[in-house]
């Protein structure tokens, strides 16, 4: 039997996240494994992070093998602290990436030997002595060990670093620049090197200086740190230092199979991190240009793949717009999912629960945390082709690829949410090329956006309907009004009468009405009119269709069959006197009731045959004024 590793990361760290996970992949297929990630794009302090994170509930941790934790990824705390206590609760073989958890081995790259590879190579290969360093946030553990490595090597070869000139900014591009900007218009000289905490804000000081017309690396040298393939592939391939990543998620497969077979594991492991000299410190390297051809060739390929990510996404919104209930959206997704799934690949499923398409004040039905056991499948690819809506049990949707083939497989779980209320989740098999370029975040906020509105669809549908009900509803009774008996009644019948069964119509009328309302009030002609709607809804059989008629007359029409219309009268009859009697009314309640028979046989006319029925009452009817006049 395959054995099931969990990886449970945040998902900004695009790069990171996939070196990772192929490290991981790559040993586990040597052990029949398959490989389950968990990813959320929570961000620091984010208002809807309850959606993100809550994909961390999605599965029983105890249903894995083993664990790995790429803790170092998360934004927020809650989440380490969840983790912390579920190992804890299940025992499951675990290991923690960049971060030490109680009790777990800890794998983590050394940033200390990497940075100081990096600032000797500047000092003894460039003679750079006056350098800026932007360093990440002042209180980050990463970024402050990269800044010692910096501070002793330079104090090695007898040099001091103003405090000046190391400043802290946020690992963001526009970060790093308006350091840059500041520094620039606070001194007279430029420095000789820029040294940035990661590739990302070293990408933008070479952007900036360029745009100052201060040429890289003849005037400045710059470099960076993590070694991301973006930064390789800029016009100016960047001087980086390298984690190591691929190595590392071998090591934490590694150190999982260690745990399984018993055997002594480390509980801190420290991988070396590696300097790689490049263009943007002067260095001859095998790194190439982004002013070539090729690259021009994969610029051009890139806002090709732009432009069909667009359109996809388009199909996307145009296929979900109208979709306003269950059957709609399920098959919306099959439809183009089935014609194109160039991101998704040709595994796909789409869960969600099943309170999603029912609309509730504040979303009160939606689940804030953790997910109900029953979903239901609205989409799901097979070898790219659509299989049929079901509902599916919570572990069976989360292993259903797994379950299906016999080959180690690679799975990607990601959180379909709205303000924090969770509406379900989707499941992408082996499809690594989605991370890159932000695709695989950039779908799932596009396809939260568009349940979101097909949320709103469901509302206005609802609303609609309920709208129109009452348009065709008696307010009192609760029966069909006219307008009602019109859109239901008639067709009904005309329905019957084309297919060659028989129908019936019943007219009642309550005797001597205007008598109730003038000498008892209306309150009490009202009470009368409940108290029939009632009787006839006990009363005739389901599928019929009652409906008030007029002011004190009922319509009331179904199909035959073997009704029997006299003893289905007689009990109508009944039933108001036992109403009556119940109710002990201090004034006289009776009905009359004409009834005919829609034969087939003959020409079909609503009006002839309501004309009919009504005729049949007032014989009726006749008969009970008699009695009631003569007291």
């Amino acid at each position: 039997m395959k054995k099931r590793v969990g990886i449970y990361a945040n998902g900004w760290g695009n790069e990171y996240l996939q070196e990772i996970i192929k490290g991981v992949f790559s040993e586990a297929k040597k052990e029949n494994a398959d490989v389950f990630t968990f990813v959320e794009y929570s961000v620091p302090g984010g208002s809807d992070n309850d959606g993100e994170i809550n994909i961390y509930r999605l599965p029983e941790m105890a249903a894995f093998d083993g664990v790995i934790f790429l803790a170092n990824s998360f934004n927020d705390q809650r989440v380490l602290d969840f983790l912390q206590e579920e190992v804890g609760r299940t025992n499951v073989p675990a290991v923690c990436l960049e971060y030490v958890m109680d009790g777990v081995p800890t794998i983590r790259s050394d940033n200390y030997s990497g940075m100081y590879g990096l600032a000797e190579h500047l000092l003894t290969e460039h003679n750079a002595g006056r350098v800026l360093v932007i360093a990440g946030p002042e209180e980050h553990q990463e970024s402050n060990e990269r800044v010692q490595a910096v501070r002793d090597v330079y104090e090695k070869y007898g040099c001091t670093i103003p405090s000046e000139n190391i400043v802290h900014g946020n690992w963001a591009k526009d970060s790093a620049q308006s350091i840059l900007e500041q520094w620039l218009s606070e001194h007279k000289e430029l420095p000789l090197a820029v040294i940035c905490a990661n590739d990302i804000m070293a990408q933008g000081v070479c952007e900036r200086l360029l745009e100052k017309g201060i040429r890289v690396p003849e005037e400045v040298l710059v470099t960076g740190y993590d070694y991301l393939k973006e930064g390789q592939e800029s016009y100016l391939p960047l001087a980086s230092v390298s984690h190591e990543w691929k190595e590392m998620g071998r090591k934490a497969f590694d150190c999982l199979k260690s745990q399984w077979n018993k055997t002594k594991v480390s509980m801190d492991l420290c991988l070396k991190s590696k300097f790689l000299p490049g263009k943007s410190c002067g260095c001859r390297t095998n790194q190439k240009s982004g002013k070539n051809s090729a690259a021009e060739t994969d610029e051009k390929q890139a806002k090709m793949d732009s432009i069909m990510v667009d359109s996809h996404f388009r199909h996307l919104y145009i296929a979900l717009r109208k979709a306003d209930n269950e059957s709609s959206f399920g098959k919306s997704l099959s439809e183009l999912f089935g014609k194109e799934h160039l991101l998704e690949g040709n595994e796909l499923m789409i869960c969600v629960d099943k309170e999603f398409f029912y609309i509730e004040e504040k979303d009160a039905n939606l689940l804030g945390c953790g997910y109900r056991d029953d979903f239901k499948m609205s989409c799901c690819l097979q070898g790219g082709v659509p299989q049929e809506q079901r509902e599916i049990k919570r572990k069976d949707a989360i292993f259903y690829y797994s379950d299906l083939y016999e080959e180690p497989g690679l799975y990607f779980y990601l959180p379909l949410s709205t303000e924090n209320k969770s509406l379900g989740f989707a499941v992408m098999s082996g499809n690594m090329n989605i991370m890159e370029d932000k695709y695989l975040y950039i779908w799932t906020r596009h396809m939260n956006q568009y349940m979101e509105q097909v949320r709103r669809n469901i509302t206005i549908a609802d609303l609609t309907e309920k709208l129109r009900i009452s348009s065709v509803t008696d307010k009192l009774t609760g029966v069909y009004n006219r307008s009602g008996c019109e859109e239901r009644s008639y067709p009904m019948l005309e329905k019957l009468y084309s297919e060659g069964r028989e129908g019936v119509v019943m007219i009642i009328d309550i005797d001597r009405m205007k008598r109730i309302n003038d000498y008892y009030g209306h309150v009490y002609g009202d009470l009368s009119l409940t108290i029939v709607a009632s009787v006839l809804k006990r009363e005739v059989p389901g599928d019929w269709i009652t409906s008030r008629f007029g002011g004190d007359e009922f319509m009331v029409a179904g199909e035959r069959r073997e009704v029997n219309l006299e003893e289905l009268t007689e009990r109508i009859y009944q039933q108001v006197e036992k109403e009556k009697r119940q109710r002990k009314l201090e004034f006289p309640l009776s009905l009359s009731i004409g009834s005919i028979i829609v034969d087939t046989k003959t020409s079909f006319d609503m009006r002839e045959i309501i004309q009919r029925a009504d005729q049949m009452m007032y014989i009726v009817k006749k008969r009970h004024h008699r009695i009631l006049d003569n007291g």
